[in-house]
Formats: structure tokens, C-alpha cells, sequence
């Protein structure tokens, strides 16, 4: 009659002739299927292994999370900046300013005046009050634009106009002076935000003249 045996790696082999022997064989088999299984067997690698594919799931899970409130923080700083930026006040003290006594400005705006200006200014054989009427009618025209300040009878007058997008300000102060053959116009536009505008005011500043039928600087 055949025994149980033991072969490589410490299974075991029963004959087949004795039911009770088999049996037996069998119940060992389970057990050692059972042992060897569970996680005390585990081998060092393949815990590590394990342990690596959690970690690398739960990154995978926070990555979206994260990327999310760094779009939420960005998008909320976006939205405080432009708010400052339109709701910001203007004080008529700090930009009502005389255009004949400003220094002169460098990359953030453009003076027209009879002298010491970035270019000089267009002589007008008319009357102050009225060019300066005409030149307020064009100035509030133009779009997002409002008067800050002055008036034609008062001889000078500022005004604000907006970007489109981000609603950044620009003042623009426009009077006249007497000169031999008439009045100068005297133009003096600037931003409040930034260090260069690109030439945006000197643009604006042709264009009002323009409509006044006057020639560019």
C-alpha cells in the first residue's frame, strides 16, 4: 500500500488506494493553500509593491483635487484685481491736475502743449469756451468714457476712460491756453495702472483731435 509523501517545496503526495490516507492528503493540501495565502506569508517585495500601488492611487486621486483648488485661488485672485481696479475711486484732487504744469510724462501717457510737451500743441483762432465745448462733446463720445471733473466754462476739464476687457483707467485733461493767433490746445492723457501705455493715450489724443478737425501730433 503507498504512503504520503513529500516533494519539492513541502507539498505533500498521497496515493490514491487508501480513501481515508487521501483524504487526509487533501485536507493538508487546503491548509497549506490556506497559510500560505494570507498576508503573514506575504513577501517583503510584494508588500512593498503594494504598499507603492496604494500611495500611487491615492496621488492619482488627490492630483485633480489639488489642480482644482489652484484654479479655484487663481480664478478668485483674478477676480479680486479687476474688482479693485473698477471700483477703485478717483479723486479729482489727484488727477484734475494743470497739463501746463505737470512734468513731463515718459512711457505711461502723452502731453500736447505750446512747449515742454511730447509734441506741441494746435493753434485754434476760436473761442475757449466753445472749443472746449466741442472737445467735451467728443471726449464723452468716445466709449467708456465720463467726465471726472471741470468744465468748459471753467477752462479745463478730465475725464476717464476705461479699457475694454480689464477696465484699467486712463485720465485724460484737456484745457486751453492763450497764444499769439488764437488758443492752444493743451491735452494731457496718462494711465494709473502699469509703466507703459503702449501709446494708447497719444492714439486717443489723435483721434479727439481728429474729430475737431485738427492735425495730428
Amino acid at each position: 500500500m503507498e504512503t504520503i509523501g513529500r516533494e519539492r517545496g513541502g507539498a505533500s503526495t498521497v496515493s490514491s488506494a487508501d480513501p481515508d490516507q487521501y483524504r487526509v492528503g487533501i485536507n493538508l493540501r487546503v491548509r497549506q493553500a490556506i497559510v500560505f495565502s494570507s498576508p503573514t506569508f506575504l513577501t517583503h517585495d510584494t508588500a512593498k509593491t503594494r504598499t507603492a500601488d496604494y500611495i500611487g492611487q491615492e496621488g492619482e486621486s488627490k492630483g485633480p483635487v489639488v489642480l482644482k483648488i489652484i484654479l479655484v485661488v487663481l480664478v478668485l485672485v483674478v477676480a479680486g484685481v479687476m474688482t479693485f481696479i473698477r471700483l477703485a475711486p478717483s479723486e479729482p484732487a489727484a488727477w484734475h491736475v494743470d497739463p501746463l504744469t505737470v512734468p513731463l510724462p515718459e512711457m505711461n501717457g502723452f502731453l500736447l502743449r505750446p512747449e515742454g510737451g511730447n509734441a506741441v500743441s494746435p493753434v485754434v483762432a476760436e473761442d475757449p469756451v466753445a472749443l472746449l465745448t466741442r472737445l467735451d462733446a467728443v471726449a464723452l463720445a468716445w466709449p467708456r468714457t465720463m467726465r471726472l471733473a471741470g468744465s468748459p466754462e471753467e477752462g479745463r476739464i478730465t475725464y476717464v476712460t476705461r479699457t475694454w476687457l480689464m477696465g484699467y483707467p486712463d485720465y485724460t485733461t484737456v484745457a486751453t491756453v492763450p497764444v499769439q493767433g488764437g488758443v492752444a490746445v493743451v491735452v494731457y492723457g496718462r494711465q494709473r495702472f502699469g509703466s507703459g501705455d503702449w501709446g494708447v493715450n497719444r492714439a486717443r489724443i489723435d483721434a479727439w483731435l481728429a474729430a475737431l478737425g485738427l492735425p495730428a501730433t
